[in-house]
């Protein structure tokens, strides 16, 4: 994300993975300016990347814990307060009658200051979570409009297809240690979603297009065209 964490429109395009010819149906600069389109159509509708997301997850845990952080320190001040107004001169005869913050309503305050942490984390999780979501379903929901305008056009020849495909993003490594002193490691996938646009020709033209595909200028029988979206 290059313009920092709260940067809701990362730089996403799609850019295709075959450059090709399908000589009769489409050419490669009529499919470069299919594609044109649809990163123009694309590029006001935003999406939250996952690494915003866990950006803002951190940024959310920090703020709870200097949250937490303050509200000790303010009550330790207090005892600062407490323990200097009663020592000084002038409140000596009192001394006997003042009483010290009580520990049992510090516990409370404390307690009900991490539940209510705990709480707003979670809080803040699931609005993050709801509002990737949201971004998500609108960004599909215009894309999709666009390719049906295009499978109006070119059906039953091709259609073009939008899908959310997983794809596995890196491993988390976890080391534990048990009472004996051995250690046994672990790799933990994990995956993201990014969008595709799948062209897919219809197999009855399969002859007529068999040998008119070309990529990198080698004949080939693919026959569909695989467009990934860049979002990092």
């Amino acid at each position: 994300i290059k313009s920092g964490i709260f940067d809701f429109n990362p730089d996403k395009k799609f850019k295709a993975e075959w450059c090709l010819d399908l000589h009769g149906f489409l050419t490669r600069d009529g499919f470069k300016e299919r594609l044109d389109k649809i990163n123009y159509h694309i590029k006001d509708y935003s999406l939250m990347s996952e690494k915003l997301k866990i950006r803002l997850y951190w940024f959310s845990g920090i703020l709870a814990i200097l949250v937490l952080v303050i509200a000790s320190a303010a009550y330790q001040n207090s005892l600062s307060i407490y323990y200097r107004n009663s020592l000084s001169s002038n409140n000596l005869n009192n001394l006997d009658n003042s009483q010290p913050p009580s520990y049992e309503n510090a516990i409370a305050i404390t307690t009900t200051v991490e539940a209510l942490i705990g709480a707003l984390t979670f809080l803040a999780k699931y609005l993050i979570d709801q509002k990737s979501k949201e971004l998500a379903k609108n960004f599909e929901k215009s894309l999709k409009y666009l390719l049906t305008e295009y499978n109006n056009q070119d059906n039953p020849t091709a259609n073009w297809r939008f899908v959310w495909r997983s794809v596995l993003s890196h491993f988390n490594i976890e080391i534990n240690a048990n009472s004996e002193g051995n250690f046994k490691g672990k790799a933990v996938p994990k995956f993201v979603e990014h969008a595709e646009i799948v062209l897919e020709i219809n197999d009855a033209l399969s002859d007529l297009t068999a040998h008119t595909v070309r990529v990198n200028n080698e004949s080939t029988d693919i026959e569909r065209i695989i467009s990934t979206l860049s979002n990092e």
